[in-house]
C-alpha cells in the first residue's frame, strides 16, 4: 500500500496538467513544462527473469548473438586494415629505434668526449636546435665479480654469503633455506674505493661519463 500523500505533495499532484497524447497521460508540471509521469494505462509488466528451460535458451541466443556482433566487428575490412596499419607501424617503429640506438652506441664515446669538451666550466648539457646531449658523471662503485660459467657463479654465491656472514651480516637476505648476499646492503661502502672488500669477490668500476640525447620530439 503506498503512503498517504502530504498535504503539499497532494496539492502538486493536483496541480499537474493531464495530457492525452497518443493513448498515454502524461503529467505536466505546470511550473516547469516538464513531463514527471507517464501512464499508459496498460497494467505494469512483470521484469523479465530467467525461470524456465525456454528463457535461459533465450538468453542463451542473445549472448550468442552479442558475441556474434563483437566478432563481426573485427572482421570488418575497416578493422582489418587498421589492424595490419598498426602492425606494420609497429614494425617501422621498431626498425627505426634500433637504428637510433646503433647510431648512438657507434658514435657513443664520440659524442661524449665532443660534447663534453664544447661545455663550459659548470655546465653539464650541450644544447642545439636538434636536441640536446646532456653528459652525468657516474660515480664509480664496487660490483660482484661476474661468472658465466654456471658452477663457478653458484659457488660465488656461497663464498659472498660466507664473506658476508662475518664482515656485514645486514647484507645476507635470509629466506626459507636460502641465504642471499644483497649488495645494496653494503650502503656507502660500495662507493669507497678504498675499501676492504676481497679482490677474488668484488670489483671495482671507475667512475665513468655517461650520455642521454633528447631530441624533444613527440613519440
Amino acid at each position: 500500500m503506498e503512503a498517504p500523500q502530504t498535504g503539499v505533495e497532494a496539492s502538486a499532484s493536483q496541480a499537474r496538467e493531464l495530457i492525452n497524447f497518443g493513448g498515454m497521460l502524461l503529467q505536466i508540471d505546470p511550473a516547469t513544462g516538464e513531463v514527471v509521469q507517464v501512464d499508459s494505462g496498460e497494467p505494469a509488466k512483470e521484469p523479465f527473469v530467467v525461470n524456465s528451460h525456454e528463457r535461459l535458451v533465450w538468453f542463451l541466443s542473445r549472448i550468442q548473438e552479442i558475441d556474434s556482433g563483437i566478432a563481426a566487428i573485427s572482421s570488418t575490412p575497416e578493422v582489418i586494415r587498421a589492424y595490419a596499419i598498426v602492425r606494420q607501424a609497429e614494425d617501422m617503429t621498431s626498425r627505426l629505434t634500433a637504428q637510433r640506438e646503433n647510431l648512438v652506441r657507434w658514435q657513443y664515446n664520440a659524442v661524449l668526449e665532443t660534447a663534453a669538451g664544447l661545455l663550459k666550466r659548470g655546465e653539464r648539457t650541450y644544447r642545439s636546435i636538434f636536441g640536446n646531449v646532456s653528459v652525468r658523471l657516474k660515480p664509480g662503485r664496487w660490483k660482484v665479480r661476474q661468472h658465466a660459467d654456471y658452477n663457478a657463479a653458484m659457488s660465488m654465491d656461497d663464498r659472498l654469503v660466507a664473506w658476508a656472514e662475518t664482515h656485514a651480516p645486514e647484507a645476507v637476505k635470509v629466506v626459507p633455506e636460502v641465504r642471499k648476499f644483497l649488495i645494496s646492503k653494503l650502503g656507502k661502502l660500495t662507493s669507497q674505493p678504498d675499501a676492504d672488500l676481497p679482490d677474488n669477490l668484488f670489483v671495482w668500476e671507475e667512475p665513468t661519463d655517461t650520455l642521454s640525447i633528447e631530441t624533444f620530439v613527440r613519440k
